[in-house]
């Protein structure tokens, strides 16, 4: 029973804290019509020092991109929107333990950085064309583009988790624990189908606008 209150005095806790947060997320109201090129679900990003993962919906049209924020666990929807022409975006690719990713800045005077892989800001560039604040050309995204960058995270990922399981079997030198393959197979298995959703997602997304 104390568990339970535990628990359920946690869930309340972050529930009240993403409430709070909501207000953060975009700094004001906008509003777009028309039928958009591409729209994007899930999407990472960052307002100030604080890093939201899966948070954030693009749409993407001939003169730019609309942002908005997902609803909270689908029932609360902030109706606090962003629209960000292409001249006011600014894009810097950068290098992780994970590999590439690209983060665009939603114009200087916002907070807002996207955060998201490079095949989609190749997409969005190619989109785009001259108005992409990027110099130089962009190769197209084909599926197997998706799958060669999804696949690469994965594999690290899988590793990093795969040894860090691993040391821990054996510090703990369990003789009636798991094999040590299961260091590897379990993180692989619980990732791989997080990266299947997104690459299904992705590519359902893409192909529905005829961009691949």
């Amino acid at each position: 029973m104390v568990k339970f209150f535990l628990v359920l005095c946690m869930i309340v806790g972050v529930s009240v804290v993403l409430l709070a947060l909501r207000s953060r997320l975009l700094p004001h109201g906008q509003d777009r019509h028309g039928e958009s090129l591409l729209r994007l679900r899930r999407m990472g990003g960052r307002v100030g020092s604080t890093r939201f993962s899966g948070r954030f919906s693009v749409e993407v049209y001939s003169d730019g991109i609309f942002v908005s924020p997902e609803p909270l666990f689908g029932l609360f929807k902030p109706n606090r929107n962003l629209f960000v022409p292409w001249q006011d975006l600014s894009v810097a690719r950068k290098w992780t333990i994970l590999g590439q990713i690209a983060e665009l800045q939603l114009g200087p005077s916002e907070r807002l950085t996207l955060i998201v892989p490079c095949y989609v800001a190749n997409l969005l560039a190619n989109v785009a064309r001259r108005r992409w604040p990027e110099d130089g050309t962009f190769p197209p995204v084909t599926m197997w583009t998706i799958a060669r960058e999804i696949l690469t995270e994965w594999a690290i990922i899988t590793t990093i988790g795969g040894v860090f399981f691993g040391v821990f079997l054996g510090f703990f030198q369990l003789e009636s624990g798991p094999p040590i393959w299961f260091a590897f197979a379990f993180p692989g298995t619980f990732f791989g189908i997080f990266f299947l959703i997104t690459f299904v997602r992705d590519i359902r997304a893409f192909r529905k606008h005829q961009l691949i």
